[in-house]
């Protein structure tokens, strides 16, 4: 049985990438490198600016995953299949476990979590399948559905008229100061994430469990 503890009328809402997974997109293009007809020199300059502002218009729901496999795919002569494309850029990711766990801990003490993260469909077509944990949040706030990303304070908006929820009663962890900014701006008790050591103390600290 969900144990209900002081603080449960409080969530936690996490960023994703750098918080509960890392990502390296590096990974991505070295695995690309044998599969596409240019250079390696010219893959990351291609990779590092035309697909960084794809991946840009992605993550805000401007174009699909299957465009996205279209045009960079053109850019950089890829020769091998969709599935391989969607598998490269898929797998970039590497569990935090400490992350994973704590998140864990939460639900099983009552408290309602919330995923808020700047993505998109092709990682989150991965991540679901291939990490569970991800699937065990109350609610998702992702940028390509949104089609708002952070740090837009309309984003935070809408976190908070769907989940009921303002200011204080809202502890969120992100990776970028930015987001935090924004998120401090509207009240939240918004936390830096450095590391697991430091950020989860301060969570339990500020739902008042010891």
């Amino acid at each position: 049985m969900t144990e209900i503890v002081k603080g449960s009328e409080k969530i936690v809402v996490f960023d994703l990438g750098k918080v509960l997974l890392d990502f390296d997109y590096m990974k991505a293009a070295g695995k690309l490198v044998p599969l596409c007809g240019v250079f390696p020199l010219k893959l990351m300059g291609i990779l590092a600016g035309e697909g960084m502002e794809l991946l840009q218009q992605l993550e805000l729901g401007q174009i699909k995953d299957d465009e996205f496999y279209r045009q960079l795919s053109e850019l950089v002569k890829f020769k091998g299949t969709r599935e391989d494309f969607m598998e490269i850029f898929g797998d970039i990711f590497t569990p935090i476990d400490e992350m994973i766990q704590f998140h864990s801990e939460l639900k099983k003490k009552g408290i309602r979590t919330y995923l808020f993260s700047n993505t998109n469909d092709t990682a989150v077509k991965w991540i679901s399948a291939h990490y569970p944990f991800y699937n065990d949040f109350d609610g998702y706030f992702l940028s390509y559905k949104m089609k708002v990303a952070k740090p837009d304070g309309e984003f935070y908006l809408k976190l908070e008229e769907d989940t009921g929820k303002k200011k204080d009663e809202i502890i969120y962890l992100d990776d970028k100061q930015e987001n935090i900014d924004t998120a401090v701006s509207r009240g939240w008790s918004a936390i830096l994430y450095t590391s697991p050591e430091k950020v989860i103390p301060q969570v339990w600290s500020l739902l008042g469990i010891e």
